[in-house]
């Protein structure tokens, strides 16, 4: 089918179900299609090059076969065979028509619309993927302190107002404190706290671009998010010892899979890390990258 173009971009959706009713029969069936599904995965999207977005499922009402699955293909099928990554938890059991459910098909076809959306131009000023269009030629933009995205909720109506795009401070995130000891389900919570800020956002948004679909229409509500992790001595709380800023590299590429809009890349740190980050955005992402610097702590001519 994808060979001969039947099956394409903007043609169809494949969907590899690593948790679907064939799972459920013998062991060393499943075990089989197991090993079937990855081998497709790793061909779709390294031979084929597909566009391939992870729908990563909390395990919490999976069973324990499933969950042990889940674990086991994780890192080595499910996330380095994909460009793009929602992660969601029960929206799905209330039905899909339910206001959660929608809110996981709108997130979707916002990833696939910002994947399909030409490369951005340094300095651009016009295009669909132009910084002037995504935020405008005066942007303000209001950085989140919360240390749970759900805590802004009572206040997002008036944090919206006359702002351009919201910036998800990561560093500050208890999330992102949790990751950087190691817990295994942080990168799931950062993930998922960021789709949540996007759709809390929506209803709000009085300034907001049109995002191109597959030209079948636009999605005219989306706030721009820009993805920031900002380290200590950049006047954040991010560690910026070597350890810390290989975590950061890690939570950049998160901000990559999440499709957001203006990822925040910090230019003081580790050349080879940042090249390789902006390489990897420059294939296969849409993202509008930021290049940061602060100075923090004295007064700085203008020359400077």
């Amino acid at each position: 089918l994808v060979r001969g173009g039947t099956l394409g971009l903007g043609s169809g959706v494949l969907v590899l179900d690593f948790n679907g009713p064939a799972f459920r029969g013998a062991e060393s069936s499943s075990a089989e299609l197991e090993d079937a599904l990855s081998d497709l995965a790793r061909r779709l999207h390294g031979d084929e090059g597909l566009l391939v977005v992870y729908v990563n499922v909390e395990p919490s009402a999976m069973d324990e076969e499933a969950r042990a699955r889940k674990e086991g293909l994780e890192g080595d099928v499910l996330i380095p065979n994909s460009d793009y990554e929602i992660c969601i938890r029960d929206e799905g059991s209330s039905g899909p028509s339910s206001p959660a459910w929608e809110e996981v098909e709108w997130e979707l076809r916002r990833l696939v619309g910002r994947a399909l959306l030409p490369p951005p131009v340094v300095g651009g000023s016009s295009g669909p993927n132009s910084a002037d269009l995504m935020m405008g030629m005066n942007t303000f933009f209001l950085s989140l302190s919360f240390p749970n995205v759900e805590d802004a909720s009572p206040y997002v109506e008036r944090m919206c107002a006359d702002v351009d795009s919201m910036e998800y401070r990561v560093d500050l995130l208890a999330a992102a404190k949790d990751y950087l000891e190691g817990d295994g389900d942080a990168r799931f919570d950062i993930l998922y706290q960021q789709r949540r800020l996007r759709s809390m956002c929506r209803p709000h948004a009085s300034r907001a671009p049109a995002l191109p679909f597959a030209g079948q229409g636009v999605i005219d509500d989306a706030l721009p998010v820009v993805y920031t992790v900002r380290t200590a001595h950049q006047a954040g709380t991010w560690p910026d010892d070597d350890g810390g800023i290989a975590k950061m590299f890690e939570l950049l590429d998160l901000g990559l899979r999440s499709g957001a809009e203006v990822l925040d890349v910090e230019s003081a740190w580790d050349a080879g890390l940042t090249d390789a980050l902006l390489s990897r955005a420059g294939e296969r992402y849409t993202s509008l990258i930021l290049g940061s610097h602060h100075v923090v702590g004295k007064q700085v001519t203008e020359d400077e």
